[in-house]
């Protein structure tokens, strides 16, 4: 099978949704005025929604399709509404479009309400620590990373509520260099050289996993192989995880400083396809994954949430 169940519907909710919404709005020429509002109005609040809160690099248009649709749906609005001039039909208020409005309302407001909570926990991101971004020579992708559950899957875990992972894309803003990756080296991130964030010291290093095919994601070890680096003056520490095994340049109590080569991104611990998971912990603890509360990373005074790119 060409493409997996979950491939189809991310498909389906990133192109085929977005296209039919557009299509069927350039095409609307109907003297309807309720039937063209509610077909604007859901048009315009799904893909404002999915452009903040959808993963667009994960989607194998790539990540500028997202200003592609953007584009897209203002100037279908513009031709739209002005390529014909409608009024309220008599009759309009009945049964069906009352169902269509509830539904309508329904999904718009539930959409908007979302949006509204990611942006107003945007504004709400304590200051954290300055790090530097642990990667080099690429264009780098935020896949989960935010103050909120819509934007990053981790904000739920104390540890990681501002933990961020990272994938690389290449100049089409395709994450990999075939359209089906089925092998590691498909995946541009793979192999490539995690250096350290900050001044400090190793205080953890582990190296006995092995990486994964993509998709086969082993929950018994979360984090596969990682290491924590305890920043220097501060009892705060930086978590990077998924590493590739035996690729470490460094020994635990090793001294580190910013820009130092530590390890190469792999694909071990519970994880879907190769990436870089990195997360800060306010204090020392026995399970640096989940225990401690987790502290905001800022990267030239940046917080980095879902959808951002780094390019370095």
């Amino acid at each position: 099978m060409l493409f997996s169940w979950p491939s189809l519907l991310m498909i389906s909710t990133y192109c085929i949704v977005p296209l039919y919404l557009c299509i069927k709005l350039w095409k609307n020429r109907s003297e309807d005025l309720f039937a063209w509002t509610l077909l604007a109005t859901i048009t315009m609040v799904y893909l404002t929604y999915m452009y903040r809160v959808g993963a667009w690099a994960m989607v194998p248009t790539g990540y500028y399709w997202r200003d592609i649709v953007l584009v897209a749906l203002i100037i279908v609005m513009i031709k739209s509404f002005f390529q014909k001039k409608r009024s309220l039909l008599p009759g309009w208020c009945n049964i069906r479009n009352l169902l269509a409005l509830l539904f309508v309302g329904f999904v718009c407001t539930t959409q908007t309400m979302g949006l509204y909570y990611s942006y107003k926990s945007a504004g709400q991101v304590p200051v954290g620590v300055e790090l530097d971004f642990p990667l080099k020579n690429g264009l780098f992708y935020i896949v989960q990373g935010g103050n909120d559950p819509l934007l990053n899957h981790h904000h739920e875990v104390n540890a990681q509520k501002y933990a961020i992972d990272i994938v690389q894309l290449n100049p089409l803003g395709l994450r990999c260099n075939t359209l089906h990756a089925e092998e590691l080296r498909h995946y541009n991130i793979f192999g490539q050289t995690v250096y350290s964030p900050c001044n400090g010291r190793i205080i953890r290093l582990i190296n006995g996993h092995e990486n994964f095919a993509p998709s086969v994601m082993i929950s018994d070890h979360p984090a596969g192989n990682y290491l924590a680096i305890q920043i220097d003056d501060s009892d705060r520490f930086v978590i990077l995880a998924h590493l590739l095994k035996n690729s470490f340049l460094i020994n635990e109590n090793d001294v580190v400083v910013k820009g130092q080569p530590l390890a190469k991104v792999g694909n071990s611990g519970n994880t879907s396809e190769p990436h870089l998971h990195m997360h800060v912990v306010e204090t020392l603890a026995n399970d640096l994954l989940f225990d401690e509360p987790g502290v905001p990373m800022r990267f030239n005074g940046q917080f980095l949430i879902r959808n951002h790119v780094v390019k370095r």
